[in-house]
């Protein structure tokens, strides 16, 4: 029975997103680059507090709620202290805390002018600034809302449909229940400790190596980080792994995750005398360049100027699933660098000879519309954010190849695949982007460009893009190579790694010897 609804939830998983994508061209038109950076910073920002807040403009229009603040007003009109740049205000019966987001974050989008928290009377942060909160009622609640956000008594009363001398009263209560002789004292004391602990919440960000943190977890001490400052000024984290006078290869990761599912792969680098270097391009992220094309040569550049700075040696360069249009750019935009080109699990191009798929007809509905990409994104994130979502999405995807299955559930159980889709999508939304807009992109042609030889790796389970078509874009490409791994699915790397890494070896020790 539980399969059952697993298989149904999945179908209705897969008719939702289905029904979405005829309409993305209509229902994008206020889809922005702007109101993706507004998303984009409400969720790197803010993605690890466990309340309700939003980001408004500077007419006090909402922006952004994120999915736990479905209920905040449409518009709200801080009263804020001009030399902190924050305050309080009521709003719908409800305290709101707002801080100007200028002070704090100089780099977030221009269209933000502040933040703004819900106060909940029984939760954070009055529970924890005022432990006797708990004893005050419902309407003595209200009123000391109404006195925090700057309100008189006699506005308060009016307000809350009471008379001055009741709520006069209610005070009296009020400072006998929270301890306090006078009202100015307890306002001034009340207000100074919730702006205090919520500005101390909202500040805290995400570890800045959440990535590395997640990385060095999965590869365990193997694992050494290199940050290179490019010629550019972009910095890049280079993940190096394996020996360091192994033959070097570079490894364009895939969209999903970048790492490679496997937990021998140190060992079997070293096996092999091959050192694997891989920069997790999710987490490069470069706003003053507004084009997503431009950013990926941006990127793509900067790649290269690390990886020389670290050997001298030519590439083995290998693309896997979406890291292939990358590993083909990074192969002609510097020839010099790379001996040999492989590209695993290649996505679907437009020679094959099979049936459109999933992966082409989203793509034609893209090429359509640059709009689409963002809410192609947008869908994506939002299930990846969900590790119930994501885990159902991705095995609907990939129903009809048992390897790939497999390969999800150790994903999932043992190497923390939904925290990767959760950083990913929460941190990394310029680079979603560029991740789409690069499978788009003409890269079959740049293959046709690359003097360095070609070698394809397919599984016959592969449900992304049927061998066949990979078969047929061999056949085009001169000198090409084509290896079929029976039984192997998508995510052929992880499944066949070992197989990989022997081929990669023993080729070279061929041309050495």
């Amino acid at each position: 029975m539980g399969k059952r609804e697993n298989r149904n939830g999945s179908t209705e998983l897969a008719k939702i997103i289905y029904r979405a994508i005829p309409d993305w061209r209509r229902d994008t038109q206020d889809v922005s680059r702007q109101s993706f950076q507004v998303e984009r910073f409400f969720l790197q920002t803010f993605g690890q507090c466990q309340f309700p807040l939003a980001l408004y403009d500077a007419q006090g229009g909402l922006l952004f709620s994120g999915s736990s603040g479905g209920d905040f007003p449409k518009r709200l009109s801080p009263q804020e202290n001009a030399p902190t740049g924050c305050g309080f205000t009521m709003a719908g019966g409800c305290l709101y805390f707002t801080l100007q987001t200028a002070r704090r974050w100089p780099h977030a989008p221009r269209d933000i002018a502040f933040v703004a928290v819900r106060i909940a009377s029984d939760g954070f942060p009055m529970s924890g600034v005022i432990p006797a909160a708990g004893a005050l009622t419902d309407s003595e609640l209200e009123l000391l809302c109404h006195l925090i956000a700057g309100s008189d008594l006699k506005t308060a009363a009016e307000q809350t449909g009471a008379s001055y001398d009741t709520k006069r009263k209610q005070v009296q209560k009020i400072l006998q229940k929270l301890g306090h002789r006078s009202q100015g004292d307890m306002l001034r004391l009340l207000s100074v400790s919730l702006t205090a602990r919520l500005v101390e919440e909202l500040v805290a960000h995400l570890p800045a190596d959440a990535e590395t943190a997640l990385a060095q977890g999965h590869y365990g001490p193997s694992l050494v980080v290199t940050r290179v400052n490019s010629g550019s000024g972009l910095e890049v984290p280079v993940w190096d792994i394996g020996p360091r006078d192994g033959a070097p290869i570079v490894y364009f990761h895939s969209m999903l995750a970048p790492v490679i599912f496997h937990d021998q792969l140190p060992e079997a680098l070293h096996a092999h005398d091959l050192r694997f270097l891989m920069v997790p391009r999710h987490f490069m992220d470069i706003n003053e360049v507004s084009n997503s094309r431009a950013r990926q040569k941006h990127i793509i550049d900067a790649v290269a100027s690390a990886l020389s700075y670290l050997t001298s040696r030519p590439f083995i360069c290998i693309g896997d699933s979406a890291g292939c249009s990358w590993a083909v750019q990074f192969a002609c935009n510097h020839p010099d660098m790379v001996s040999e080109l492989h590209l695993v699990a290649t996505p679907q191009s437009s020679v094959g000879v099979q049936p459109p798929t999933l992966f082409t007809d989203v793509s034609s509905r893209i090429k359509a519309s640059e709009r689409v990409v963002y809410s192609l994104t947008r869908i994506y994130n939002l299930i990846s954010r969900s590790p119930v979502f994501s885990r159902r999405a991705l095995g609907y995807m990939y129903r009809g190849s048992p390897s790939d299955l497999a390969t999800l559930d150790e994903a999932f159980s043992q190497y923390r695949l939904s925290e990767w889709l959760t950083l990913i999508a929460s941190g990394a939304r310029h680079s979603s982007i560029d991740e789409v807009v690069s499978l788009q992109g003409d890269w079959v042609r740049g293959l046709f460009d690359t003097p360095a030889p070609v070698t394809f790796w397919h599984g016959t389970q592969d449900p992304i893009c049927p061998v066949e078509d990979v078969r047929a874009l061999a056949r085009r490409l001169p000198g090409a190579r084509m290896r079929v791994i029976d039984s192997a699915g998508h995510f052929l790397s992880s499944q066949q790694i070992d197989a990989l890494l022997f081929a990669l070896s023993a080729a070279r020790s061929n041309r050495t010897g």
